[in-house]
């Protein structure tokens, strides 16, 4: 069974012990888990070029408040990244609760968003998307953690789940994603 949620949803599920195993985006401070870091993935912004906005190929942070920007929640230490580029209340064009929407409305020409990378790879090949670069700082990764019930490691079924995701993890790395 697979349940989407938040990280401090999917912890406090984990704690509770109603999952067995979770994906996060912050390192939890229980120490009821095994933890490990699944994945990194570069953050990059992106926009359509389809887009209505004469928005520069190469772009300085202190250019970013005047971008058309749509949000999307990476996590918290992109978010503290975020607010140190552009201030505590930046005017953000939209904010939305899903990648997939932020890339279906850049894609629309919309604006731009900060995604990770292997999310839009498709997206890149087929110049339905270009880069904005950022030329005086970089967003920071995006890292995944896998969190195990301590209690639970040792289940056959949850071994052999791990071992299959992990194999297609494997499988899906191209360079980008780590």
């Amino acid at each position: 069974k697979l349940k989407l949620n938040h990280s401090d949803e999917i912890i406090r599920l984990l704690g509770d012990e109603i999952l067995d195993i979770g994906f996060v985006y912050h390192r939890p401070k229980q120490l009821k888990f095994d933890v490990s870091l699944f994945l990194k993935d570069e953050i990059i912004l992106v926009t359509s070029y389809q887009n209505n906005f004469n928005i520069e190929d190469e772009v300085n942070s202190r250019d970013l408040l005047k971008l058309p920007l749509l949000y999307v929640d990476l996590g918290p230490v992109f978010f503290k990244w975020l607010v140190e580029q552009l201030g505590d209340r930046p005017l953000l064009r939209l904010s939305v609760d899903h990648i997939s929407s932020v890339v279906d409305y850049v894609k629309d020409g919309l604006g731009c968003g900060f995604v990770p990378r292997s999310t839009v790879e498709k997206e890149l090949a087929g110049k339905e998307l270009k880069i904005i670069k950022i030329k005086d700082v970089k967003p920071p990764e995006r890292k995944i953690y896998m969190l195990i019930n301590k209690g639970k490691k040792d289940s056959l079924a949850l071994r052999k789940w791990i071992k299959m995701i992990k194999s297609f993890k494997k499988g899906k790395t191209n360079g980008q994603i780590k």
